[in-house]
């Protein structure tokens, strides 16, 4: 059977092959999750509305079903934070905000990236750092991608240090 469109552009079957054993865990472990969790759930549609393929045939209606979407995505993330005086920390939650972060990054503005990449740190720092144990592998996948390979690639500073990682950005950087 093939999955619903939505999971093939949220974890699709070609990938660059660093990734590719975080695919069975995106379509096991957090595909379920976001059936079941608003801010999820708009959060994954969100990054498959800007998957390329849609984006080539960029019209006001796909341009503002994205709008929604991200809107939606914001919308829930708020609700779920305001329902728990902002101490949500659940590992849904930190996947949304991972994803929104992720595409605030590549589509959206600096400011709304930065904005989420507070709120994630601090999300991650409550559950008792990036290193803690109790997150699934999935979540720290995303994690250590919004955290430490966006930033990298955009010649920033990473949030987070993945364990064994003693590298100067700065070096590699001009190495590329």
């Amino acid at each position: 059977a093939n999955p619903p469109i939505d999971l093939t552009y949220f974890a699709p079957s070609v990938q660059d092959p660093i990734y590719i054993s975080d695919r069975p865990v995106l379509r096991q472990d957090l595909w379920p999750e976001t059936l079941a969790h608003g801010s999820l759930f708009f959060a994954n549609l969100l990054i498959a509305s800007s998957h390329p393929s849609f984006s080539r045939e960029q019209t006001p209606e796909t341009a503002a079903c994205t709008a929604w979407f991200r809107h939606q995505s914001m919308r829930s993330l708020q609700a779920a934070l305001d329902s728990n005086r902002a101490m949500n920390t659940s590992n849904q939650l930190i996947a949304a905000v991972c994803l929104l972060c992720a595409w605030e990054f590549q589509s959206g503005d600096g400011l709304s990236a930065t904005a989420h990449m507070t709120g994630l740190k601090t999300m991650v720092n409550m559950r008792g750092g990036f290193h803690s144990p109790d997150f699934p592998p999935i979540v720290r996948r995303l994690i250590a991608f919004v955290t430490y390979d966006q930033p990298w690639y955009s010649g920033l500073e990473p949030v987070f240090m993945p364990e064994g990682m003693q590298r100067d950005i700065t070096s590699d950087l001009y190495s590329l």
